[in-house]
């Protein structure tokens, strides 16, 4: 993808100043544009840029857009200001933050025109631009040096032009790192004719089946009016059956209690509804009356009450405890490692495409948007598993390979996002009927599987959302591969097995999986080129999909555990060699900012653990102490050189104290 003539742009705005900074992506050059004192702003050369250059911001749509534009529409620098300030809003005071079509219309100021993409979105989970360069170990990090109330002097401006500009590259760094996403999103866009660039997964689903609806069956998508309060029943589909009186009983509950749409746009289910009477003002202090040692906290009766309803259902198979809701299921094992021997096969079963099947097999669809929904879902769909196909089919060299790569990876991100936007409010698709439908109706169906092996002494050792985890004799894997093929042929979903090395499991969201490779047939597998499947505090740091989504936090030492487990390097030769910086420290947040020795750090910090440091980092608001911060030693800025102080020790407790969470001395 050509970037040459890509640009970063960044604002910076006070009442007696305004600073917009552009970067080329490519080579790092930098113009700027300043006005001080009201001084002359240099307005022509701003929109030949403008005119000229892609423009790259973060959080531009929303901040940076509407300041520029005043800029650019004569407003002194104190207009420029109040013109920021309603583009953050102030929650404190319960001002709300304005839309741009807000801004625009209340102050008289036109939109700028240019080819702009807004990044912040394209990044995962809503993160700061702060901590998403923390997490890409940018090179310098820096908060404003300034508080934004403040005037600024002549001696500030060198400061806010330097704090300018590492934004500018760490906007640039983040860029690059989405290039992936971007590359994505401007091929979609081709293909559909619309520009969906600054867009989330989620957006970006929601547009391009809204344009298929258009298009295909003249359907303008809108966003349906559901109250909250409104109560409906989960529908259990003709396939959905169980054998046992304990998962009979689930089924009944599930079918029999009304889920209610709350104001938030989100469901909920009270396991206890047919067992609890309409509790009233007298329930609740006669409540308090009887427990001596409750705090409400002065919330008060409504609080109380809603805290009576059950939202999650907890029960026991065998030696597994599963707990359901409105959501997926989930098992509760804690501290617990799974591994294989020439006894004991260790299976994973994952459901493929499960959600977006169960919504095709079950013919379900936004009752606003009716059977064209699934049309357009369904052509999605084939769409991806053609170029899926195609991928096994072509030469990595082709110029096609690479088309249908976009296409498959696009794919997935759209079937997955139109999911998501069921359960949003304030999405074209809202229907949290239909997800409650899904979601349901997945782990109910996983449950008939569990039923099926535990009922034929095959113990299922973990589940979560679209997968079992199965722990069994070699003498019992054909029949365990008769009851899948049974479920797959009753229920028309298609089940990838992997069998593991070993699981080793701080709980169902946190673990390391050593994988041994292909499930079927199994094998005795004698080499160590076993493959590393981590998840939560443990994922790898340097993969793509994680490396934007989680804080690094001294990854040397759940490297080292990796390391152990695949190979059985001994964990503190693996510390002790390594002399990258990036894989000691810790990215953090701290609200209101941090302190060491006096001095403010940050609102986002970076820190490793030095073997002479004593003290802590507080929390400059309360003075209290970051957690774990004890020995931090603050790192705002990467050395050129590998520090001497790094306390190895440390690291090293850290990766035995992983161990020990992740059942090392537990074996199951």
């Amino acid at each position: 993808m050509d970037i040459s003539n890509w640009v970063t742009c960044d604002t910076e705005v006070f009442k007696n100043y305004f600073l917009v900074m552009f970067r080329k992506i490519e080579t790092g050059d930098i113009i700027y544009f300043e006005s001080h004192n009201d001084s002359d702003l240099n307005i022509p050369n701003i929109l030949k840029i403008l005119k000229k250059y892609t423009i790259v911001t973060f959080n531009g749509i929303g901040y940076d857009m509407p300041v520029l534009e005043a800029a650019i529409a004569g407003f002194s620098n104190a207009s420029i200001k109040k013109v920021g300030d309603m583009a953050i809003g102030d929650k404190k005071n319960g001002i709300a933050r304005l839309q741009p079509w807000q801004i625009r219309k209340q102050c008289g100021i036109a939109a700028i025109k240019c080819d702009h993409i807004d990044i912040m979105e394209v990044a995962p989970l809503q993160a700061g631009l702060k901590l998403y360069s923390g997490r890409l170990h940018a090179k310098h990090m820096m908060d404003l040096p300034l508080d934004p109330s403040e005037l600024i002097l002549e001696s500030h401006i060198p400061n806010m032009r330097y704090y300018c500009g590492i934004d500018n590259k760490n906007t640039a760094g983040l860029c690059l790192e989405l290039i992936p996403e971007l590359e994505f999103r401007i091929e979609m866009g081709n293909q559909y004719g619309i520009d969906i660039r600054s867009k989330s997964d989620a957006q970006m689903a929601e547009a391009v089946l809204k344009k298929e609806l258009e298009a295909s069956h003249g359907i303008k998508a809108k966003r349906p009016k559901i109250e909250s309060g409104t109560k409906f029943y989960y529908q259990a589909p003709t396939n959905l059956e169980f054998k046992t009186e304990k998962l009979s009983e689930v089924l009944r509950l599930y079918t029999s209690i009304p889920i209610e749409i709350l104001g938030t746009g989100h469901t909920e289910i009270d396991f206890n509804y047919e067992n609890t009477k309409v509790l009233t003002e007298e329930d609740y202090s006669e409540y308090k009356s009887s427990h001596p040692k409750f705090k409400d906290k002065d919330k008060g009766f409504k609080d109380w009450k809603e805290k009576q309803k059950k939202k999650k259902l907890k029960l026991e198979i065998n030696k597994t405890t599963y707990t359901l809701g409105v959501g997926g299921i989930h098992s509760c094992e804690k501290s617990v490692r799974h591994v294989s021997t020439p006894t004991c096969i260790i299976r994973d079963y994952d459901v493929a495409a499960f959600y977006p099947n169960i919504i095709l097999n079950n013919k379900l669809y936004p009752k606003h948007l009716g059977k064209a929904f699934l049309k357009v879902y369904n052509l999605l769909i084939e769409k991806r598993l053609h170029s899926k196909g195609m991928l096994k089919k072509l030469n990595k060299e082709m110029k096609e390979y690479h088309i249908h790569v976009v296409i498959n990876e696009s794919g997935k991100i759209i079937i997955n996002g139109l999911f998501g936007k069921l359960g949003s409010k304030w999405s074209a698709i809202y229907s949290p009927d239909l997800m409650v439908q899904v979601t349901v109706t997945g782990q109910l169906t996983l449950l008939m599987l569990v039923e099926r092996l535990e009922e034929n002494g095959i113990p299922v050792v973990s589940a979560n959302t679209d997968g079992i985890v199965v722990k069994m004799h070699p003498n019992k894997e054909l029949l365990a591969e008769e009851i899948v093929k049974d479920w797959e042929f009753e229920t028309d979903y298609e089940m990838e097995a992997t069998d593991y090395e070993s699981i080793n499991s701080r709980d169902i969201n946190n673990y390391i999986a050593i994988k041994k490779g292909e499930a079927k047939p199994h094998k005795e597998y004698s080499d160590k080129s076993y493959k590393i499947k981590s998840k939560g505090a443990y994922s790898d740091q340097r993969d793509h999909y994680y490396r934007l989504r989680t804080n690094p936090s001294y990854d040397i030492s759940s490297e080292a555990v990796k390391v152990f487990l695949k190979t059985g390097k001994e964990i503190e030769k693996t510390i002790f060699e390594c002399k990258d910086i990036t894989k000691f420290v810790t990215i953090r947040t701290v609200n209101g900012g941090a302190v060491k020795d006096g001095k403010l750090i940050g609102r986002v910090i970076r820190w490793y653990y030095g073997s002479y440091e004593l003290d802590a980092i507080y929390y400059r608001t309360s003075g209290n102490k970051v957690p774990k911060s004890d020995g931090a030693v603050p790192l705002m800025d990467l050395p050129e050189e590998f520090p001497c102080d790094v306390d190895y020790e440390w690291y090293v407790n850290e990766a035995y104290g992983i161990l020990s969470d992740i059942g090392y001395k537990k074996s199951a």
